[in-house]
């Protein structure tokens, strides 16, 4: 009896296994008829996937994904970065809930410190879409404090599509006629990190850096009754000591406790990096370093902004590419912590983008090169993958 049950619970095993593997799907290979590939993280609207990437000509492109009756994606071109409009779209770009498209680029414009721009959908997806630059940056240089060279993209919140540069917070505001209206926030001495992050009050946070140290601290900025901007030094992330968090690498995600979370990819007690804690303790702020990466035994360098899933977060890692899972380790202080990606199953690139949750639990990210080997001679012209926990 206890052998003839053996194959049952092997078979058991194998189905418990692969029910919690991730899985990758490869979304799109970009050949080398469509451009240079990927520069950025992707938007889902509708259906279809969004980005930008380096286009024809490397001064950039966006374009947009959209499922054929086979299962394939194609590719269409909404519009080629020529100069005046700005040159290299970079970071993550976003949808409105009208399905209008919006990104920064890292160059050019008039002033040559990047632009802020919208796409804007028509009605019949197959005509052409209209192109508006929102804002031109100055890099401060006219005594504004918008910065320049924006390289994190954009993200939209509640009519508003915010964003940073390495010196400055902004957003752009809906308008009553639907168009948008730039307004600096803030401009900072210290580098902004990643893309801004907001709580259930209408606050934003964002994490700026300290030149030369290090060290990042979280801001908080609050709309008061006559449209002005209040900024807060709500934490900073560690004290400075070697174990401590050190290069704060995206923003944080707030919880609705006020707790938050991120990545910095030095420090930690083995110089690898860390998942970092910040909770109000007797009424100040105490980082905690949830999970130290170990470049000696594990991928290491966590990058970009912590998602949050069901009580899991996920990110990025640097040092190898790689999607990781995290969560709190039962018993452990340290948080477990799960590599969702297996280089064998398909060609990667070397660099991911910033990770987009698509509302039921899978994650799509993009590669400047790999996917089709045959294109872009052999290293592959870049790729769309999703990933299911």
């Amino acid at each position: 009896m206890k052998n003839s049950l053996l194959p049952l619970l092997v078979v058991l095993l194998l189905i418990a296994v692969c029910a919690n593997a991730a899985s990758t799907t490869l979304i799109h290979s970009f050949q080398s008829s469509e451009g240079l590939g990927p520069s950025g993280a992707v938007a889902l609207f509708g259906g279809s996937i969004y980005g930008v990437s380096g286009g024809a000509t490397g001064q950039g492109r966006a374009y947009r994904l959209y499922p054929k009756a086979d299962g394939s994606y194609a590719f269409v071109a909404l519009h080629d970065f020529s100069g005046s409009d700005g040159v290299i779209p970079f970071g993550a770009v976003a949808v409105d809930p009208s399905g209008n498209l919006f990104g920064t680029t890292v160059m050019g414009g008039t002033y040559g410190c990047g632009t802020l721009w919208e796409l804007i959908r028509p009605p019949n997806l197959a005509d052409q879409w209209s192109f508006n630059v929102i804002w031109q940056f100055t890099c401060g240089d006219f005594g504004g404090n918008d910065g320049g060279s924006p390289r994190n993209g954009v993200i939209y919140h509640l009519g508003s599509v915010y964003g940073t540069t390495p010196g400055s917070l902004f957003r752009a505001v809906q308008q009553t006629d639907g168009s948008y209206q730039f307004q600096a926030i803030a401009g900072q001495t210290m580098a902004a990190q990643g893309v801004p992050t907001f709580d259930s009050n209408g606050n934003v946070y964002a994490v700026a850096l300290s030149p030369g140290a290090g060290l990042g601290q979280v801001y908080r900025y609050s709309l008061d009754a006559f449209g002005n901007w209040a900024a807060t030094l709500v934490a900073s992330i560690g004290s400075g000591a070697a174990t401590d968090p050190q290069n704060p690498t995206g923003g944080v995600l707030v919880d609705s406790t006020g707790t938050f979370y991120g990545l910095s990819s030095k420090g930690g007690a083995y110089g690898g990096g860390t998942i970092f804690k910040i909770a109000a303790v007797n009424g100040s702020y105490v980082t905690t370093v949830v999970r130290a990466f170990d470049p000696t035994k594990e991928n290491f360098a966590p990058m970009d902004l912590l998602l949050n899933i069901k009580k899991k977060y996920y990110g990025l890692l640097y040092s190898v590419p790689e999607v990781f899972q995290a969560y709190p380790g039962g018993a452990s202080k340290s948080w477990t912590v799960n590599n969702l990606l297996n280089p064998a199953e398909q060609p990667y690139g070397y660099a991911l983008s910033m990770l987009t949750p698509n509302g039921t639990g899978q994650l799509y990210t993009t590669t400047g090169d790999g996917g089709d080997l045959t294109q872009c001679g052999g290293a592959g012209c870049g790729a769309v993958w999703k990933i299911t926990p």
